[in-house]
């Protein structure tokens, strides 16, 4: 089993200490992460010089982002064989109609945690071990391990998917023929189209000041006792329980990671 560990800042390489065969840059939610050249170009000669795998995450986009995505890839495509993580379906069209059939000697693709639903609120855990074991079974379902799927992912050249660490489980089918790659310990719930920050921080903000890469900001009501995090335009919360590590190919640790 591989470790991989997901920073989204260059500072956070520091992290690293030789623990991890493996690193995934970016953001799977935000626009304003998708990296940008001299990131790319930083990360290619680093992980190059230290023998380190490296996968970009390429968050969900806007249209406006994809000229910005394109110089990215054309960078990335000379270099060493790297991991490309998609997180709409826009982008993996994109990705595929540019590089069509060469696609697999360039780069290795992986769906997003966007990409791969499921019921995933926090709420499960009170309730997941009293229902009726057909029901837990259904509950344990991610949209990209259905059969019907597969062929579109092998269509697109799809190598490996993301999963989370819910509180209902993973059911992964045994013959499933991608990399299973486990994203830990945070389980995103939902994504905000528009970012929120702007007005909790009350600053007059133009452009991204990435201020939810170093706060969190916890949310919770009386009614639901659950605390969840709003991450940027993500809301999640952490579970480092009922993980069986041994179903996966790969774990992929938060450099950020509490509790």
């Amino acid at each position: 089993m591989k470790k991989a560990i997901r920073i989204s800042q260059i500072k956070e390489l520091e992290l690293i200490q030789n623990k991890y065969d493996h690193i995934y840059f970016g953001d799977y939610h935000c626009n304003e992460y998708l990296i940008t050249k001299a990131e790319m170009n930083y990360l290619l000669k680093y992980c190059k010089e230290r023998n380190i795998g490296l996968s970009v995450i390429i968050p969900f986009l806007f249209e406006e982002d994809f000229v910005n995505l394109k110089e990215i890839l054309q960078i990335a495509e000379y270099n060493y064989k790297i991991g490309i993580v998609v997180n709409d379906w826009g982008v993996l069209k994109f990705i595929n109609t540019l590089y069509g059939s060469d696609i697999e000697d360039k780069f290795r693709i992986e769906t997003g945690i966007l990409l791969n639903r499921k019921k995933k609120t926090p709420i499960t855990e009170n309730v997941y071990f009293k229902l009726e074991e057909s029901i837990r079974e259904n509950l344990q379902n991610t949209s990209l391990n259905m059969r019907e799927c597969w062929g579109l992912l092998k269509q697109y050249h799809v190598s490996g998917v993301h999963f989370e660490n819910t509180y209902n489980k993973n059911n992964i089918e045994e013959n499933f023929p991608f990399n299973k790659i486990l994203v830990y310990p945070y389980v995103n719930v939902t994504l905000i189209r528009s970012c929120p920050l702007k007005s909790i921080i009350k600053e007059n903000i133009h452009s991204c000041c990435r201020y939810c890469n170093n706060n969190d900001i916890y949310l919770g009501n009386s009614t639901v006792n659950y605390n969840v995090i709003l991450k940027g335009r993500s809301i999640r919360y952490t579970n480092t329980s009922n993980v069986d590590m041994h179903m996966y190919d790969c774990i992929i640790e938060d450099a950020n990671k509490k509790g």
